[in-house]
């Protein structure tokens, strides 16, 4: 391993500076000190991990696990080859969350599908095919499927509900 130091960093002892090294087929770099790790490119950092380990992409100071700043549209992607891309963006006056593919998008709850938005706009709550309408909600049998309450200010109550049976 390589081992960089200045006379002000620490002790100058092997826990102080920033070490570059190989152990095996893992390649390391360390920043030793209680301070902040900048990749960068064009004399601008690009990343930072900072000393309570949370990554910076175009900042410097990441206030979550994963900051992303952008002085356009702030984008993470995830894509898998030859599958779905999924993009999260945040806009000047509104933030997207969907598919950049020809994928459905899913929602999911306890790792189980619970929402889904086919690629043609349809929603299934319940389903994950809803091609017989724009919303189709899905429920077990004598189980609500769809429930719609209000009140009013005097307490009375009022709404529709609509349950799944075999009828």
């Amino acid at each position: 391993y390589a081992q960089f130091q200045t006379s002000t960093t620490g002790s100058n002892g092997a826990n102080d500076g920033f070490t570059v090294g190989v152990n095996g087929s893992t390649a390391y770099l360390w920043q030793r000190e209680n301070a902040s790790l900048n990749l960068g490119t064009n004399d601008t950092s690009a990343v930072t991990i900072d000393n309570s380990q949370k990554v910076g992409i175009g900042t410097t100071s990441p206030s979550h696990s994963l900051h992303v700043v952008s002085a356009g549209n702030g984008e993470i992607k995830a894509e898998r080859t030859s599958g779905a891309a999924m993009l999260m963006q945040s806009q000047s006056a509104l933030g997207r969350f969907g598919t950049t593919t020809n994928h459905n998008l899913q929602l999911m709850a306890n790792s189980q599908g619970s929402l889904t938005i086919t690629t043609g706009g349809n929603v299934g709550i319940g389903t994950t095919s809803p091609t017989t309408a724009k919303l189709v909600v899905t429920g077990a049998a004598n189980t609500y499927a769809l429930r719609l309450d209000g009140s009013t200010t005097t307490g009375q109550s009022y709404g529709a509900r609509f349950r799944a049976g075999t009828n």
